[in-house]
């Protein structure tokens, strides 16, 4: 069976490389961006596997996760995204489940909490591309 590729957009270095190694010992293939910029050049110079699931920040320098989500739907991708953040407010929350973000974990993420939205959102992703 073919490794689901998972992009991981995360300005705190700590936090990127805590994803990398629980998702990688999933049995995940991982690739990492510091900023949404970063994102979009992976997402743009893909040669090899697909993304198949995008975990992205909210609060980043340069670019924020919520405007590579705004990128990610302008240039069509077609990529489940589970949004992480350790600035979370009801505000905030309300407006990405009204857009259908309805994944969203706070940081600090559980290893189990992360792996089961991950499964379920790679799950969902492969029944809605059938």
């Amino acid at each position: 069976m073919k490794q689901k590729h998972i992009l991981v957009v995360d300005d705190e270095q700590n936090t990127l490389r805590s994803m990398e190694f629980i998702l990688e010992a999933a049995n995940y293939q991982v690739s990492v961006a510091k900023n949404g910029y970063e994102a979009l050049n992976v997402l743009s110079n893909e040669t090899g596997s697909p993304i198949d699931l995008i975990i992205t920040d909210i609060q980043m320098p340069m670019l924020t996760g919520l405007k590579l989500i705004e990128n990610l739907q302008e240039f069509s991708y077609d990529i489940p995204v589970l949004i992480i953040t350790g600035y979370g407010n009801k505000q905030l929350y309300a407006q990405l489940l009204e857009n259908g973000y309805n994944e969203i974990l706070d940081k600090p993420i559980e290893e189990d909490e992360l792996l089961r939205c991950v499964k379920k959102l790679i799950d969902n992703g492969n029944q809605s591309s059938k």
